[in-house]
């Protein structure tokens, strides 16, 4: 972008998205990694997500965290 412009004045999103993302991540974690990976939500028994939507900003997470749901089980014990 900036060399099809001709302007060094332009921040693109990996200036301003993940310039911060980096900093919270080494607040966080103490480095600049990622805290999981797509095989976490094949295992797990509880995600919580606020404020996004996955299926919208992440579909291919999404899709995985889709396929990777288990049926819920209404087990009333004894009934």
């Amino acid at each position: 972008m900036k060399g099809f412009i001709g302007s060094a004045n332009i921040d693109t999103n990996s200036r301003l998205c993940m310039a911060s993302a980096v900093t919270a991540h080494k607040r966080a974690f103490g480095a600049d990694i990622v805290p999981g990976c797509y095989e976490d939500l094949e295992q797990t028994n509880l995600l919580l997500i606020t404020g996004a939507n996955t299926a919208w900003t992440h579909p291919v997470l999404y899709q995985r965290i889709v396929a990777a749901k288990k049926p819920v089980r209404h087990d009333r014990g004894g009934d």
